[in-house]
């Protein structure tokens, strides 16, 4: 070995003492003390009832014919999710055809989903809501960080799902769209399986495991806790290099050295993002983590997608009756992302989630609260495939005893 070998052998073993040296000292929660907080709030019940209209929007981006393939891979799942939330939504929750707007670009819809054409349905499911209502908006695909504008992020960065066409639409104006003109009595549910995606419809009030809401500041330090332990575990199990590592490192540590933003502008810009509807978000991951498509069956879904599924359906509805793309294992889904991107399973063939299906669809939902949704989807699929999902509210709801529905 010679001697620049040897120093980089040196170099690279140093990488890898110093991730697990700061992911080690990461390891606790850390506890705020008064001063640190940034939210002081009241559980209160919720006041929606889904008993009237229902309508949805389900979006399934996967890129096919994307302008900017480098910078938004193809997809293999989406369009799948699409399809099989529709499903689920007719059979179990009573959702009628003609209430629902399907946008994919795999050939399965009439409408493509182009970010005014995202926009344009999110507009069509909002007018006329009234008291009773129930809406429903799913995006499958691509998302990520970009530089905020306004001040309302800790962390400097909005949250963005991409179109199929490469245009973004952030969380600023997804709130502007689906949240802020929303009655009271009404009930929004939304699900986003896509990178990058904990507070991407700029929600104040997040949720733990257990129901209790947490305090903004408290969970800006948990994502720079989560982003050192995951560098420390890719460097250790050798699917990072030492400069990924590094540049993984760098970011956990920005979380933890300080916001980005003033707190307390981004304290009051975001006060004023409470609704007077009840509007529920699950996200299939933090700000900073990657969302995983999967293999089921030879087929690909969200990792997200399928666990909430499993979770709100009774036993044997996944799939029934539905048809759904095959996967494809396409070259490109093997490259190296760019960061930020959305991120395919890489070891999907290896790990292939098994389910029955039957031809017969049920005909009565699974009955949950919300505190128990979120410790499914959790169990599903933190420990698989290292990803968290969010909850987060428009009201300082108490989900502790709140019955899941649609």
């Amino acid at each position: 070995m010679s001697q620049l070998q040897e120093f980089r052998a040196k170099l690279i073993d140093a990488v890898g003492q110093f991730a697990a040296l700061v992911a080690d000292s990461a390891k606790e929660d850390i506890q705020l003390s008064d001063e640190d907080r940034l939210l002081e709030v009241r559980a209160v019940p919720l006041n929606s009832t889904c008993s009237r209209n229902k309508k949805a929007v389900l979006v399934g981006c996967t890129y096919e014919n994307c302008p900017e393939p480098e910078m938004l891979s193809k997809l293999a799942g989406p369009g799948n999710d699409a399809i099989r939330l529709q499903k689920l939504l007719r059979d179990v929750y009573g959702f009628e055809d003609e209430n629902m707007r399907l946008l994919t670009d795999d050939g399965r819809s009439d409408t493509e989903p182009t970010a005014n054409n995202i926009r344009n349905a999110l507009k069509w499911l909002v007018k006329g809501a009234k008291a009773g209502d129930s809406l429903f908006f799913s995006f499958s695909g691509h998302g990520s960080g970009v530089e905020d504008e306004d001040g309302d992020e800790l962390d400097g960065r909005d949250e963005a799902i991409w179109a199929c066409d490469a245009n973004h639409v952030t969380d600023d104006e997804l709130h502007r769209l689906l949240v802020k003109s929303l009655p009271k009595g009404v009930r929004l549910t939304v699900l986003f399986d896509c990178c990058e995606s904990g507070t991407a419809l700029d929600l104040p009030f997040i949720y733990s495991i257990d129901g209790e809401i947490l305090d903004p500041a408290h969970e800006h330090l948990q994502d720079g806790i989560v982003k050192l332990r995951e560098a420390s575990a890719s460097f250790e199990e050798g699917s990072a290099d030492a400069n990924e590592t590094l540049q993984e490192i760098v970011k956990g540590l920005e979380y933890l050295l300080g916001p980005a933003s003033d707190p307390e502008l981004v304290t009051k810009k975001t006060a004023k993002k409470r609704a007077a509807a009840d509007v529920l978000c699950l996200s299939g991951c933090r700000d900073m983590q990657t969302s995983k498509d999967v293999m089921i069956d030879g087929v690909s879904a969200g990792a997200l997608t399928d666990a909430f599924i499993k979770a709100v359906a009774p036993p044997g509805f996944v799939d029934a009756g539905v048809e759904l793309a095959e996967y494809e294992d396409d070259e490109e889904d093997e490259e190296e992302e760019e960061e930020d991107e959305y991120e395919p399973d890489e070891e999907a063939d290896e790990e292939e989630v098994t389910h029955k299906s039957t031809n017969s669809a049920p005909k009565s939902a699974a009955s949950l609260t919300y505190v128990q949704l979120l410790h499914r989807l959790r169990a599903n699929l933190e420990d698989t495939y290292m990803q968290q999902p969010q909850l987060s509210a428009s009201r300082p709801l108490d989900l502790l005893l709140a019955d899941f529905c649609l």
